[in-house]
């Protein structure tokens, strides 16, 4: 199953997908923002959903395209990341985006740095679509965290956008 996230400050909503494109459930949680929340509070927030919480051992991917970002100094969120053993890091928004406000934009130079000081898999994320994903790709990006391009896509049906980033 894929879930697919798109976060603010105040709610979540998530969308799990099977390899047909079908929805399996649709569910909302309040905000995870990691600037103005604890981890054991965004872990809380998780794992007090039903459905997310039944469903976790079936999730092989996940699409997370949240607030909070990147509105610190990447190195010093990394670094902070690396210490408290995260699972992964999210850095972005790397292209324009319609989705979220951006502060920050991440960029290549970064995202080498963190392959280059870490081995936890590192989530690109922010404008990310077919024309550019493989740039990502190939400086070495764990993860595409793609939501707009597939989910407001005027050209394309989810599964088919998703289809085309293959």
């Amino acid at each position: 199953m894929k879930l697919i996230v798109d976060s603010g400050s105040t709610k979540t909503d998530w969308i799990a997908i099977n390899d047909n494109g079908e929805t399996l459930f649709q569910t909302q949680t309040l905000g995870l923002n990691p600037q103005v929340l604890s981890e054991n509070i965004l872990e809380e927030r998780i794992r007090n959903n039903y459905e997310i919480y039944q469903s976790r051992k079936d999730v092989y991917e996940i699409y997370f395209y949240g607030a909070g970002c990147g509105t610190e100094p990447p190195k010093k969120l990394i670094k902070k990341a690396i210490k408290n053993k995260a699972s992964y890091i999210a850095l972005g928004a790397f292209f324009s985006t319609k989705t979220k406000l951006v502060k920050y934009r991440a960029n290549i130079k970064t995202l080498k740095w963190a392959k280059k000081t870490t081995n936890i898999p590192i989530v690109a994320i922010g404008g990310i679509k077919f024309d550019n994903y493989k740039k990502l790709l190939l400086n070495k990006a764990n993860f595409l965290a793609i939501s707009s391009y597939i989910w407001n896509n005027k050209k394309y049906k989810p599964l088919e956008a998703i289809n085309k980033l293959k």
